[in-house]
């Protein structure tokens, strides 16, 4: 079974908080109250004035080829793929964002299609580089 485990993105202080689901009462250098707390600030009409917002990234249960959690909202390049992929070449090094699917966590190649594949090691070795948040710039190099 997975473990369930989220981080979240402060938009107004421009830092990630990792493991937000324990929090409580400030805990550690989370700065809120609770998880409950923290979920009312991921949308601008319900969130308190003044309160930063927030966006929530779930862990998806995998880790990349240094055993670095992956997020959603991380960007991985791709470093290895399975040798029955037919446009192999085309992929290998390919910078791109994990992004949450209803069905399943996968990349997205542009901004409409999240089906080239499902999140997988066993169809490619990841490598963790950055996320969308902190290192915008790497999505536009790719």
């Amino acid at each position: 079974m997975r473990e369930i485990k989220f981080r979240a993105w402060d938009t107004e202080n421009k830092k990630i908080y990792y493991d937000v689901q324990n929090a409580h009462d400030g805990l550690g250098d989370i700065p809120i109250q609770s998880f409950g707390v923290l979920l009312d600030n991921t949308k601008e009409e319900t969130r308190w004035p003044g309160d930063p917002l927030y966006v929530l990234m779930q862990y998806t249960g995998l880790k990349d080829r240094n055993g670095r959690e992956i997020y959603e909202g991380d960007l991985v390049q791709i470093k290895e793929l399975n040798s029955y992929f037919e446009y192999r070449d085309q992929l290998e090094n390919l910078i791109v964002p994990v992004v949450y699917n209803p069905d399943a966590y996968c990349f997205q190649l542009n901004a409409d299609d999240c089906g080239w594949g499902r999140l997988s090691l066993d169809l490619a070795e990841l490598l963790v580089i950055g996320n969308i948040y902190e290192n915008p710039e790497l999505l536009a190099e790719s």
